[in-house]
């Protein structure tokens, strides 16, 4: 709340470059960041309905827009990490992620899609629809740059995609993984 109240108390002092979030959205995107990690759920909606108002009042420039989109993602991400507290998570998370994808602007943020899908597939996962989370980590590992330092996450989840199903895949998945982190 103190954080709220000096926002309130300063807006007009705070200057922002142009093309800029604008405060009140940076401000309801971290609270939407912080109550999510913390699995506080109804405070976390919260500050993701403060975000849509704020779209509302005026159209996110592509800043906030990106900042919406990973907010989404966040609470979807909220909801797989903290399944066992939330009746039908898997179906909030993907409702969740839907509306992150359809927020991005993927020929801007391609991270961003990387990330979003890795969540997509591990919704699959929880929910035991293997060859669903498979098709989509697999898109993850032909596509995603070589680069990229999640790419050890990436064959991570397809070995844990794999592990009850077929141990020998999954071996392979974990030692791409440790290839990719003792490069």
């Amino acid at each position: 709340e103190r954080g709220s109240e000096l926002l309130r108390e300063h807006k007009d002092q705070l200057q922002l470059p142009p093309g800029a979030a604008r405060k009140e959205v940076t401000f309801a995107y971290a609270q939407t960041l912080l109550f999510g990690t913390w699995n506080k759920e109804q405070q976390a909606l919260a500050a993701l309905n403060n975000l849509r108002e704020l779209n509302l009042i005026q159209t996110f420039n592509a800043e906030e827009q990106l900042r919406y989109a990973v907010a989404l993602n966040h609470v979807a991400d909220m909801y797989l990490n903290f399944r066992s507290d939330y009746p039908a998570p898997f179906q909030r998370a993907h409702a969740l992620l839907d509306q992150a994808f359809e927020a991005l602007d993927t020929s801007r943020y391609k991270a961003n899609y990387w990330q979003f899908t890795f969540n997509r597939a591990k919704a699959f996962r929880y929910a035991g629809q293997t060859q669903s989370a498979l098709q989509l980590n697999q898109e993850l590992l032909d596509n995603c740059p070589e680069d990229d330092a999640r790419l050890p996450f990436f064959w991570a989840q397809r070995g844990l995609i794999q592990l009850t199903t077929n141990a020998d895949s999954a071996w392979v998945g974990f030692q791409k993984m440790l290839g990719f982190i003792h490069r």
